[in-house]
């Protein structure tokens, strides 16, 4: 094993470290934005470091993760559940490869794993989801809406129209050369021309 390799090695056995414990973290909190840097450098060191000792299996993986936290970290997608669980995948394959590696042993295919890690830049935000429109109520359903729940019409009211007049006749009996009738029939005389006019009095007024 080479110098480098072991380096390697070294480097980023403490890298994957440092990124289960992040992702460990975020399975019940959200990610603040350190996080998502944090994470984003670790996976780029990982990436640098393994197209410089030529392993491009590791590079291309790393790459493409790396281009999705790209995404997370600028906030045009949103870490999710199913996101942590394929990270997570990729590091113990990360770690595979590192054993293999020490061992001088050829590295694994991602295969699958590369695919899922593709399929995450395809994914949107519920921001970025389309809209759907409420379809258009056709014009033969707002007829029978209409027939079946009809408009009371009222009848028109016109400014000019007078409600219709009414009058009363009242009686009122006093005993004559009773001065305190007398006052009293004034007063009632009095009262009824406040809330209309008085047509006729017998005897008069």
């Amino acid at each position: 094993m080479s110098d480098y390799v072991r380096l390697y090695l070294d480097e980023t056995n403490e890298q994957l470290d440092s990124l289960v414990e992040i992702f460990l973290e975020l399975e019940n909190q959200a990610p603040t934005p350190e996080e998502l840097n944090e994470a984003f450098r670790l996976i780029h060191s990982i990436k640098g470091s393994s197209a410089l000792l030529g392993l491009d299996r590791i590079t291309s993986l790393t790459h493409h993760l790396e281009t999705h936290f790209e995404r997370l970290r600028s906030g045009k997608q949103e870490l999710n559940t199913p996101t942590i669980d394929i990270v997570l995948r990729c590091i113990d394959f990360l770690r595979e490869s590192n054993q293999h590696l020490q061992d001088g042993e050829p590295l694994s295919t991602a295969g699958d794993l590369l695919d899922q890690v593709k399929s995450l830049g395809q994914s949107t935000s519920a921001s970025d989801a389309p809209k759907t429109q409420q379809p258009d109520r056709p014009q033969q359903a707002n007829a029978e809406i209409e027939k079946a729940s009809p408009a009371h019409e009222q009848p028109p009211i016109h400014s000019d129209q007078k409600p219709e007049e009414s009058w009363w006749s009242i009686t009122i009996s006093v005993e004559a050369g009773d001065s305190s009738s007398a006052d009293a029939v004034s007063k009632v005389s009095q009262s009824l021309a406040a809330l209309g006019e008085l047509m006729d009095s017998q005897p008069p007024q």
